[in-house]
């Protein structure tokens, strides 16, 4: 090993270093302040006329019951828009109570995979990426050019880009995970999926809960809720998060720690039920995100010039200062007007500002070769008007229609270092800006005819126009990419997403049901660097999607358990792929053919007791490319070969406990396991540094209730301290790269609650 006397990076343009504050030698950072209020003021124009409202006008009208006391039920909203039981819904979904989030310490979507089989967050050392892959199928918007597969809701409201989907969640109503396409009421770009975050409502009751959390890394997880009853028919709800921990990732040439989170989060909700039939919710969301760390752990044993690369998983000689900054803001209207007849009219509105800076290691060394930064910036205004019939005995229906606006902008650089060994691109730059532009509206309807008592027909379609601009120029002194200004390119596209499914119920306690529906993911460009325009541009893909399945419920409902089958058809696949090229290679997205996903899903849970319940979550999948043809250059072609981040297998085994023991003491516990097989994270199967190996964790957690305002949870992940590789690939320099799973830790939290 030769010993690197090179020193960080002390030519970085100062466009780099003005999005943090660094003090004390490097080892302390805190973000720019950017508070809630900022936001509010800027979104008083939707504020103003409710609580003008509000105060003129006031009948007396009580808030509607929230629920039978002591009786926790969990609804869907996320399959035909109206409240349902999810065991009569005839589609595979995951619903996560708020109690189920809590217990299990899920403080962001990435933990959710923990929970739930058949879902897998791809690349874990940056949130921004957003990865998400149900069922084996799966990407993230890498670039502007680009979309996700996966669209995120948060009360009704598209989230955003990828960027935006891994997002902190607290005092939840529910999660819900829709499985396969679901193009009908929810459009483009959820071709894998859906998932639907709701939050909780304002109530009538005043109640104030502060949480204080330490753990492992010098964490700290602090958290106040407030619910306030500003008047009969008017209700506040608001939140506030920070969490701050260091890295567990030691960078010995920089002397500082990779994988530390710096996050505050916030979230204000007013709800107003003053005038008849009518319910009124505005708000208002606030995330700012510092990661002091890496996309990327050089895999142990490789080499650069000599120098030993990673002596352990969980250390790094990186001479690049790493960093990911997002900030995301939000706010949303929802107007409900109910009809006597008991028809509902909906109205939403959303609004969302999203900024995503990062910087990242290229060579995954202590010597100054190859670097790169991101900055990415989209603001979108949505509309969506809908009508909701009665449930009348024969049929009830929805339809609607959605308007979308989003304007994005982006600049991307590499750069070349001092030590790079070709002395022509020593100190060179590449320069990626864009813009894009697009425009989408859809018309959507779902209905229900019931045939008779027990067989149900339904049928639902989606009509979506999208337009799409985008302005597109390369700068470049290096000689990796190409030199072109201000490229415009357009597109537009029509699609039409029909669904059909049939479902049969046996009895009040088991229902089976056979769907057939249509997804899409929309067309686009590579605005990266590229080496010519020759792949520029992309088709948009689009799927069939086959899905039977058995949900029943036995022993007077003690247990459930849910089966599900599904066969997915994809024509013309997007595909991330490294290009080669002479000084190393590129990565872009290219339409690979035809893929097949096909499994089996087994859902069950079995309360043994009162207070004793078992949860089994498995799921058997085979995800392949059936053409791809000269997927890894001319006449190599990849077709039988797996699709990336597609493990055959997952499952999650959980066991949970709730004990009263006196009227000052209650107790609930958890143990859960997760585990998947392997998977390959590029289509070449044949290259070890694609593949990733089984993975399996262990948590467990312990929350004491004293008397009726006081709780204690004691919590701990990945008990057994495995050293999971979750990502594996090769760099833009083509050196091996991937990223491992936290190490164990734990922690304690300490509530305190007044109602």
């Amino acid at each position: 090993m030769s010993m690197c006397t090179c020193a960080p990076n002390s030519h970085r343009p100062e466009y780099r270093l003005s999005f943090y504050q660094n003090d004390n030698e490097g080892q302390s950072y805190r973000m720019k302040a950017t508070t809630l209020l900022g936001l509010l003021g800027s979104m008083g124009i939707l504020l103003t006329p409710i609580l003008t409202l509000a105060q003129s006008v006031d009948n007396g009208q009580p808030a509607e019951n929230e629920g039978a006391e002591g009786q926790e039920e969990v609804w869907v909203t996320g399959v035909r828009m109206r409240e349902e039981d999810p065991q009569t819904v005839p589609i595979a979904i995951n619903t996560l109570a708020a109690e189920m989030l809590e217990i299990r310490q899920a403080r962001s979507l990435t933990d959710l995979e923990v929970m739930v089989a058949n879902v897998n967050f791809g690349l874990g050392g940056r949130a921004s990426r957003g990865e998400i892959t149900i069922r084996g199928i799966g990407d993230y918007a890498r670039n502007i050019g680009t979309n996700a597969r996966v669209a995120v809701y948060l009360d009704g409201i598209l989230s955003g880009r990828s960027s935006s989907f891994d997002q902190d969640i607290v005092d939840l109503e529910r999660i819900e995970i829709l499985r396969g396409p679901q193009g009908t009421l929810f459009g483009a770009n959820t071709i894998a999926g859906a998932i639907n975050i709701i939050t909780r409502k304002p109530t009538e009751d005043f109640n104030v809960k502060v949480s204080l959390g330490a753990g492992s890394f010098n964490l700290r997880d602090n958290r106040i809720l407030l619910n306030v009853p500003l008047s009969d028919n008017l209700f506040l709800r608001a939140n506030y998060g920070n969490t701050d921990s260091e890295g567990y990732i030691d960078n010995i040439f920089l002397d500082r720690d990779l994988g530390g989170v710096h996050r505050e989060s916030g979230r204000l909700k007013l709800r107003y039920i003053g005038i008849d039939n009518l319910e009124v919710n505005l708000g208002f969301q606030s995330m700012e995100e510092l990661r002091i760390g890496t996309d990327a752990v050089a895999q142990t044993g490789g080499s650069l010039g000599g120098y030993l690369l990673a002596p352990d998983p969980r250390q790094v000689a990186h001479n690049e200062e790493e960093f990911e900054i997002r900030r995301l803001y939000g706010a949303n209207l929802q107007l409900n007007y109910r009809f006597d007849s008991d028809a509902e009219l909906v109205y939403l509105t959303g609004y969302r500002d999203n900024t995503n800076k990062e910087q990242n290691e290229q060579d995954y060394t202590p010597f100054d070769i190859a670097s790169n930064f991101l900055d990415e910036e989209s603001q979108q205004l949505t509309h969506e008007l809908r009508w909701v019939s009665p449930k009348y005995d024969r049929f009830d229906y929805v339809f609607g229609g959605y308007w979308l606006d989003r304007d994005i902008s982006t600049a991307r650089y590499a750069e070349v270092g001092a030590d790079f060994p070709d002395p022509v691109r020593v100190n060179t730059r590449g320069f990626v800006p864009a813009t894009m532009k697009v425009n989408t509206q859809s018309l959507f309807s779902h209905g229900n005819y019931h045939m008779n008592e027990d067989l149900t027909l339904s049928l639902g379609a989606r009509f979506i126009h999208e337009d799409k601009s985008i302005i597109y120029s390369s700068e470049d002194t290096t000689g990796f990419f190409m030199n072109v200004q201000d490229e415009i390119r357009d597109l537009s596209e029509n699609k039409f997403l029909p669904k059909v499914s049939l479902s049969y119920q046996f009895n009040d306690d088991a229902m089976f049901y056979a769907s057939v529906s249509r997804g899409y993911k929309g067309g686009g460009w590579n605005a990266d660097g590229l080496r010519t325009l020759d792949r520029f541009e992309f088709k948009s893909e689009s799927a069939t999607s086959y899905e039977t399945g058995v949900k029943s419920a036995w022993m007077d409902d003690a247990l459930t358990i849910n089966l599900t089958s599904f066969i997915s058809k994809f024509d013309d696949y997007q595909v991330f792929q490294f290009v080669p090229t002479e000084v190393g290679s590129l990565l872009q997205l290219t339409n690979a053919g035809k893929v097949t996903s096909k499994g089996l899903e087994f859902d069950s849970v079995y309360h043994l007791t009162a207070g004793l319940s078992f949860n089994a979550n498995l799921a058997w999948t085979d995800v392949v490319f059936d053409e791809f043809r000269d997927g890894g250059g001319e006449g190599v072609d990849y077709d039988g070969n797996d699709v990336p981040f597609a493990p055959d297998w997952s499952a999650v085994l959980a066991v949970d406990y709730h004990k009263v023991f006196s009227a000052d003491f209650e107790l609930n516990s958890h143990l859960s396991y997760s585990a998947s097989a392997d998977y390959f994270t590029n289509p070449d199967n044949l290259n070890p540094d694609n593949f990733v190996g089984r993975r399996h964790t262990v948590n467990a957690s312990v929350d004491l209730g004293i008397g009726e305002r006081w709780g204690v949870m004691l919590w701990v992940k990945n008990l057994t301290d495995e050293t999971n590789l979750r990502q594996r690939t090769v760099s833009f320099l083509l050196e091996p790269r991937g990223f491992y799973d936290l190490p164990r830790t734990f922690g304690v939290t300490l509530s305190y609650e007044v109602d």
